[in-house]
């Protein structure tokens, strides 16, 4: 379809310098429009920039202090197994000082071939000349303060040519002591 301008030949001259700077106007706002959206991004580029440069460095300061921290870390891990592997050696240690600390109490006549140890509970298998070592030995236990709800489970005579006393005994830790 075609256009014809009924105007007369002055009015259209005005009419279409008039469309023309419309258009120029519209193409110079975008223009514009298209450099602030160019220059905001510049900013913000610039401002990221500085950030990562403010972040790079305070990196670099700490960096030491980092190192520091890692170290640390390892020396405290050391130290934990240490602490573990010396709280074992305190169980061992307990565990034999109570040893001799109960051998101390066994009579002489008395002889333990078994010795159970279970938590709180310790279970003492062995032979003695007589009844009255088995009994000392009881004795012994109760009176120790370190052992409570010592009792006498069975005594019988071995059958060998000693007829010796067989005796179990069980006894749980007092922790208190």
């Amino acid at each position: 379809m075609a256009y014809i301008n009924l105007l007369p030949p002055e009015d259209r001259k005005k009419r279409l310098d008039l469309r023309y700077s419309l258009i120029l106007i519209g193409i110079i706002f975008y223009i514009f429009l298209l450099l602030g959206v160019h220059f905001i991004n510049q900013y913000q580029i610039k401002q990221l920039m500085i950030e990562s440069a403010s972040i790079k460095n305070q990196i670099q300061i700490l960096q030491p202090t980092l190192e520091r921290i890692r170290k640390m870390e390892d020396e405290e891990k050391e130290l934990q197994s240490k602490i573990k592997e010396s709280k074992s050696l305190d169980k061992r240690t307990y565990f034999s000082s109570l040893l001799v600390f109960i051998s101390e109490l066994i009579p002489e006549g008395v002889k333990l071939t078994r010795l159970n140890y279970n938590r709180e509970i310790i279970s003492y298998e062995g032979e003695a000349v007589n009844y009255r070592n088995v009994a000392d030995f009881i004795a012994n236990l109760k009176s120790s303060g370190y052992f409570k709800d010592v009792e006498l489970l069975s005594s019988y005579i071995n059958d060998d040519q000693t007829n010796s006393i067989g005796f179990k005994i069980t006894a749980r830790l007092n922790i208190k002591g």
